[in-house]
């Protein structure tokens, strides 16, 4: 066969065309055109499956729950999902109900009948209260670390080449610190910014568009003696927020207009007169509720006065079901941390520890006590905080495949903690399983084990470090950061990201977001986020949402870093911002690879013919 010049032509067009289908893409969630089905578990969990099939709905939905590896069962009108029942608190019912997706939104439908088209859902939520995620929109973080089980875990595709300058950025100058978490629902990211602890300077809760970093509404609340350090809760179409001056507030997440407000007393014991300091041994700080959590039909947080408490929300108000006041050396104050909540051996149970350096479980349903466990109590020997037992909030609920494992870490409670130790607790019994020798910021747990930032204490064996610590309590890996990390790591898509509480303006040492390989702790990249100041200090864990990383600091920064480039802003550092491996992945290789062989071979052959 004789080949002519213009047959070489389009051998080599088509040889370049499909190596080029190789390299990366981006990811988006966006497919109006398909119809899909969403289990939503009420507790952050979610699962979205394509519709591939025709029948009733009561068949897609055992069809698409087996292929995702889901427990389907619907008996008359009674349903099941991962052996989930419909259950009772006091005084609310929370049930299994049927949705359908149209341009209004979810409405609550009948599941018998005939699928024609279009996507639908069940959640597990009481009268309502709708899914907050949509078919254009089918990931999310509703809560603070997630979920309620403060996995750390989000569905997102890897950011393997994150471009720089950041896509967009915001600052707060003149409201101060970014310490909240970031939520993430339908293309609206939330969190809260500081008052600097100033009079004429008032908190705030900010809407941003997520594609433009636009505000979409901000609501302005008074100030109080704290940081505004609590993450908000979305549910359904409601954002809850706790404050640090004791008020909760109800607000409409697409508005953000104001449904209504709950003041919380403050009463901790004392032993003097009213007025005196608490009487209890651990630190006290005076700033109302802890983060809360959204479980399965109710709102669970902490308290400044050492009270546990659960409660129903609805557009029409609050309402408490139950609370729970530990006795004795257990009670004290309960700060930012928020309590965990899952199903353990079929019971859903909450746990939430403080500055008594206690944990408590109880029955998230009842609030009875299961068991209570003195995990750490340091008193005299406490370097930082003499005279207090320490702190027992970092916390995070897994399972080794054999049982759930409750995973606590317990430091002296000062702000940079010096002593301390990580915990792996029987999360049914409380009954001490493994002890690893260093403290660490809340840990993100999977099927392989923890991934935390371990600090070193005083003769620990293990070095500073981000870890992957399997269910034994052995490393599997250590990266050793160049830098101090105090917020939770974010594991997502196979990768580990976390950011520096170092400050920008220490870089190379600090102001940076890193990503490893989750498998082999090896770096990815690590990347500047400006810009930057000598107070850009963070604490606030990377949210992961559609292939894009969002992250917060002091400076009143938020970030977007994606595969877009963004503006290079006059207030930008001019100095390095990227620290990367590029273009190191395997597709642009052998991209290269292809590419350089098929142009090698095309001007042989021309050449011949």
């Amino acid at each position: 066969m004789c080949l002519r010049k213009t047959d070489l032509c389009l051998i080599f067009i088509a040889v370049f065309v499909s190596s080029s289908l190789l390299m990366p893409i981006s990811y988006s969630s966006e497919s109006e055109a398909e119809d899909f089905m969403l289990f939503d578990m009420g507790d952050g969990h979610t699962t979205w499956v394509k519709i591939n099939s025709t029948g009733s709905y009561v068949e897609i939905s055992e069809g698409c729950a087996t292929s995702a590896n889901i427990e389907f069962i619907k008996n008359g009108a009674d349903v099941t999902i991962n052996g989930i029942e419909n259950i009772a608190l006091p005084g609310r019912s929370v049930n299994w109900t049927f949705y359908n997706y149209s341009e209004s939104g979810w409405q609550v439908c009948d599941s018998d009948g005939a699928y024609e088209n279009g996507s639908f859902a069940w959640g597990f939520y009481p009268e309502g209260i709708y899914p907050s995620e949509t078919p254009s929109c089918r990931d999310s973080w509703t809560m603070y670390r997630g979920a309620a089980d403060a996995a750390g875990i989000s569905d997102s595709p890897p950011l393997e080449n994150p471009a720089s300058p950041v896509e967009w950025y915001r600052t707060y100058s003149d409201n101060g610190y970014v310490d909240s978490g970031l939520l993430i629902s339908n293309n609206r990211l939330y969190h809260t910014s500081d008052g600097h602890w100033d009079p004429d300077f008032r908190p705030a809760l900010h809407c941003i568009d997520t594609d433009t970093g636009k505000e979409i509404w901000s609501f302005s609340y008074a100030g109080s003696i704290g940081y505004e350090v609590s993450t908000p809760a979305i549910v359904g179409d409601m954002i809850i927020l706790s404050a640090s001056n004791k008020d909760i507030y109800g607000l409409d997440c697409v508005t953000g207009d104001l449904l209504w407000t709950e003041t919380l007393t403050y009463d901790p014991p004392v032993s003097g007169d009213e007025g005196s300091a608490p009487d209890w041994d651990g630190r006290t700080f005076v700033t109302g509720a802890t983060t809360p959590v959204y479980f399965r039909g109710a709102i669970y947080f902490g308290t400044d006065d050492g009270k546990i408490v659960c409660a129903s929300v609805s557009r029409d108000g609050f309402d408490i079901l139950w609370d729970y006041v530990p006795d004795g050396k257990a009670r004290g104050c309960y700060y930012y941390h928020a309590p965990i909540l899952g199903s353990v051996n079929g019971k859903d149970m909450l746990f939430i520890g403080g500055y008594s350096g206690y944990v408590n479980a109880l029955d998230a349903l009842t609030g009875e006590p299961i068991w209570e466990l003195e995990a750490i109590r340091l008193m005299e020997n406490n370097i930082l905080e003499e005279g207090t037992p320490g702190s027992s909030g970092h916390m995070a609920l897994g399972n080794n495949g054999v049982k759930d494992i409750l995973v606590v870490s317990c430091t002296d409670g000062a702000l940079s903690p010096r002593q301390g130790y990580v915990l792996y607790l029987d999360a049914e019994t409380g009954d001490e399983l493994n002890r690893i020798d260093a403290w660490s910021c809340e840990p993100t747990v999977s099927e392989e084990g923890v991934y935390a930032y371990l600090n070193k204490v005083p003769d620990g064996e293990l070095g500073s470090g981000v870890y992957l610590i399997d269910w034994d309590g052995n490393p599997i890996w250590k990266y050793d950061s160049p830098s101090w990390i105090k917020s939770p790591v974010t594991l997502a898509g196979g990768c580990v990201y976390f950011m520096d509480y170092s400050t920008g303006m220490m870089y190379p040492t600090g102001g940076c977001l890193t990503s490893l390989d989750a498998k082999t702790g090896e770096e990815n990249w690590r990347m500047l986020l400006t810009p930057a100041s000598s107070v850009s200090y963070s604490m606030v864990q990377p949210t992961v949402i559609n292939g894009k990383i969002y992250a917060g600091n002091d400076y009143g920064a938020i970030y977007c870093l994606s595969n877009i480039p963004g503006t290079n802003y006059d207030d930008y550092d001019t100095g390095p911002v990227l620290i990367s491996t590029g273009f190191n992945h395997w597709s642009w290789y052998l991209f290269t690879l292809l590419f350089t062989a098929s142009l090698v071979s095309f001007i042989i052959l021309y050449r011949r013919v």
